[in-house]
């Protein structure tokens, strides 16, 4: 396994044109206050990056029904992107962009645990009783079932752990 700088990953994920899967373990936190204090979340599993917002979005609406979807995306709230659909920087810090929908995600690919400040597990139900319900109502709004919505996730560079990208495995290191 190789080590690759956040610059490196950024040029690899240039090379790579369109949307593709790509292999993510990463280390998040999931919630600041808790009954159990801090709670960590590390994720392993295959995710997509480089698809554009707006035809995925326009793909789901049709799959729900909606001849003519009311959606329209809008600009992204903060940063910019440098590699586009794919890698945002804001305030100078590289983000990678991922995308799933609720009816399309095979959860079996994506293994997600919980732990507390001191690396203990914590009982995955419990963590996602105190996290908010994932819903777009802006796509609710245009008849998007909630089943079908499209996800947007994106992880700071310094929270993956390891990326596999063309069958390859990197260690991410600043």
């Amino acid at each position: 396994m190789k080590t690759i700088t956040h610059k490196e990953l950024v040029s690899l994920l240039s090379a790579r044109k369109g949307a593709h899967p790509i292999g993510l373990e990463t280390l998040t936190l999931a919630a600041k206050k808790s009954p159990f204090g801090p709670i960590y979340k590390k994720t392993r599993g295959s995710f997509c990056t480089g698809a554009i917002y707006q035809k995925s979005v326009e793909k789901a609406a049709v799959e729900s029904g909606v001849e003519l979807p009311k959606f329209q995306s809008g600009d992204l709230p903060y940063g910019h992107f440098v590699v586009n659909g794919k890698v945002i920087e804001h305030k100078g810090e590289f983000q990678l962009r991922t995308q799933y929908r609720n009816g399309k995600r095979n959860t079996k690919n994506v293994k997600v645990a919980y732990f507390d400040e001191n690396g203990s597990p914590v009982d995955s139900e419990a963590v996602k009783a105190l996290l908010p319900k994932k819903t777009n109502p802006k796509q609710e709004a245009a008849g998007i079932k909630e089943a079908k919505q499209v996800h947007v996730k994106n992880y700071k560079f310094e929270n993956i752990l390891k990326v596999t990208l063309n069958k390859e495995t990197y260690i991410l290191s600043p």
